[in-house]
């Protein structure tokens, strides 16, 4: 809905392509290249959302995580956060986000 390309590890293109949700599949780096962080480091993505389930998961992230943080990229790790990013692109791009200093919601 707001307009994004989506693009996933097979799993996760698997996953979202069967909630009818355009996917395209991407590698992950023990596949080779081309994958994952290279098109993180060609700059192909302004958004990325990395959930792991497990330990062997984790480490294997570690790799995007560093490229998203050295690319500048908005990241998050886990659903929800996902969700409060997309929300707020959401509101921005209908044009009524307004930013209020903290204090003023109290």
């Amino acid at each position: 809905d707001c307009g994004f390309e989506l693009w996933g590890t097979e799993g996760t293109a698997k996953f979202l392509n069967g909630y009818d949700l355009s996917c395209k599949p991407l590698g992950k780096v023990r596949d080779g290249s081309p994958h994952c962080v290279d098109a993180i480091r060609e700059g192909r993505f302004t958004l990325v959302i990395n959930t792991v389930s497990d330990e062997v998961a984790i480490k294997e992230s570690l790799s995007i995580r560093r490229a998203v943080l050295e690319k500048k990229i908005p990241y998050a790790t886990v659903v929800s956060a996902a969700r409060a990013m997309l929300q707020g692109i959401q509101v921005e791009q209908k044009g009524d986000l307004e930013a209020l200093p903290l204090e003023s919601r109290v």
